[in-house]
């Protein structure tokens, strides 16, 4: 079950990046309103595809996060570690359910409705990023707890946090930061 954790996240977490880095993605990204609406207008092939790419990694991500508190309950005696596993797999669910509601927008609305707000809703981001900073976290306590590398459990609590810090201070952060964590929780759990 951990390998194929590891294999869910590794996967998603690589799906996500890539949309993330595309060069239509930091072009949008990048620029005013007006240039914004002409992009996604003229390149909506692109753009609804990388949409799609964004999505799909971060559900394929959240499969993992469910296959490895899954995995948790067998390893672990602890109670309490393993309500945490899917409490963290939970708060990673709903955050990816504000994002995949996200990139849904950004692909099926107009240009216009998109071009003058990537966030389309004022509440959906901050949900995401913080539920999904939340998941992080538990992870990194799980993994502490269930004896796996100091390192892995450590690291991913402690940067989680810092992000979660960085985001709160000032109001925005590059989503793929969390899914560079998983990339790096599922190569780990594939070894």
């Amino acid at each position: 079950m951990q390998k194929v954790a590891g294999m869910s996240l590794t996967l998603g977490s690589v799906l996500f990046i890539i949309a993330a880095f595309t060069p239509l993605t930091f072009r949008v990204i990048m620029a005013d309103v007006q240039q914004r609406i002409d992009l996604i207008q003229n390149e909506r092939t692109g753009w609804v595809i990388l949409n799609i790419l964004f999505g799909v990694g971060s559900v394929m991500a959240v499969v993992g996060l469910a296959l490895f508190a899954q995995h948790v309950q067998s390893i672990e005696a602890n109670a309490s570690v393993k309500v945490i596993s899917y409490l963290g797999a939970a708060s990673a669910a709903f955050g990816a359910l504000c994002w995949v509601i996200i990139v849904y927008n950004r692909a099926a609305l107009s240009p216009q409705e998109v071009g003058s707000n990537l966030g389309i809703n004022n509440w959906l981001f901050p949900s995401f990023t913080l539920l999904t900073q939340i998941a992080l976290m538990g992870v990194g306590f799980v993994l502490i707890q269930t004896g796996y590398p100091a390192w892995q459990g450590w690291g991913m609590l402690v940067l989680a946090g810092l992000s979660t810090i960085v985001y709160l201070i000032f109001k925005d952060m590059p989503p793929f930061i969390h899914y560079v964590l998983l990339l790096i929780l599922g190569i780990a759990l594939v070894r």
